[in-house]
Parts: C-alpha cells; sequence; structure tokens
C-alpha cells in the first residue's frame, strides 16, 4: 500500500471512493460503520487536491483505496454545511482567541474502504495529511455527524481533536472539531 499526495489522475477513483459511502446510498447497517455527509464533485475534488491537498492510499492494483482531504477556510462553498461552519469560525473563540485569527483548513472528507479496513490507513492518511499542511496552517477544523459515533470517536479519541462546538443542518446534528497543525515535528 502506497500513501502519497493525491494528484489530479486520482480524482475519479477518489470521486468513486466517496461516492460509495455517501450516506444517502448506505442503508442503516451501512451508516453504522461510518459515511460521508456530503457529496463532492469533480471540480470540488479538483480543488481539493491542488490547495490545501489530499492524501491517498492507492492499493497495489492502483486502486484508490483510501483518501484524506481537506479544504481551506473558510471555504466559500455552496454546502449547507460548509456555510455554517465559515459562520462558526468568526463566531468561536479557541485558546483565547477568535477562531477566524488562525490560518485554518478543513481535515476531511476521510474514506477507507472496508476492503482495506484494519491496516491503519487512517492513521497512515492522517500522518500524510498533517505532513502536507504542515507550516501552511496553524489549526484543522473537522466536523462529524453525531449519527456517525465510528467517525467521533476515531476523531477524538484516535487523533486527538477537541469538540469546539454542535451545529444543526437540514436537521442533522454535527460536531465541529478542532487540531493544533504543528509547525515542526
Amino acid at each position: 500500500m502506497l500513501i502519497r499526495p493525491a494528484t489530479l489522475d486520482d480524482v475519479q477513483g477518489i470521486s468513486e471512493l466517496l461516492a460509495k459511502y455517501y450516506i444517502g446510498r448506505l442503508n442503516d447497517a451501512q451508516k453504522a460503520r461510518g459515511f460521508i455527509s456530503v457529496e463532492f464533485s469533480v471540480a470540488e475534488l479538483e480543488d481539493m487536491v491542488c490547495s490545501p491537498g489530499m492524501v491517498v492510499a492507492v492499493a497495489n492494483d492502483g486502486a484508490i483505496a483510501a483518501v484524506a482531504g481537506s479544504s481551506p477556510v473558510p471555504s466559500e462553498g455552496s454546502d449547507a454545511i460548509f456555510q455554517n461552519i465559515d459562520r462558526l469560525v468568526t463566531q468561536l473563540e479557541c485558546k483565547g482567541r477568535s477562531l477566524s485569527s488562525f490560518r485554518l483548513c478543513l481535515y476531511g472528507p476521510v474514506c477507507v474502504d472496508e476492503a482495506y479496513a484494519g491496516q491503519g490507513l487512517s492513521a497512515k492518511l492522517w500522518q500524510g495529511f498533517m505532513a502536507t499542511v504542515r507550516g501552511r496552517y496553524d489549526m484543522g477544523l473537522a466536523f462529524v455527524s453525531l449519527t456517525n459515533p465510528a467517525s467521533l470517536k476515531a476523531h477524538r479519541d484516535k487523533l486527538g481533536m477537541t469538540q469546539l462546538t454542535e451545529f444543526d443542518v437540514e436537521g442533522r446534528r454535527y460536531a465541529l472539531l478542532a487540531f493544533d497543525i504543528p509547525a515542526y515535528l
């Protein structure tokens, strides 16, 4: 398994992987294992690959086995989730400062194909992501659906993120989490 920065050539495979785990396409049993809350267009994925960056795990057969994306904050995205995050950034404080005073990026989407689960890919993607954004951002944010306990546990317990607040979008509740991006290892 190769962990590396994503390229524009990976976008089709990334799109297919994310679409496979989009909440709107899953039954309840599948949702319990984790899901993606937002559908991304090819253009949005291309933007993420270019800035701030995405990291992929590529299987031996060339398939995209996992992905960790990121986007700048404010996102200026059209999705209601991103609009809410942009609003919250102007209202919340972290470490005694306005959240908007930090150089911010949004971590996600993160998705591991279930065929490759249990291989430590989430941790490897996290390390690759941190290496990609280190020095360009001070702090990262992530959002997780409160109906996705597996993801929430991973973000809090495994990655050490701190929950800042909760917010609602179209009847769904999300946690907004924050984490430091150290300038050096």
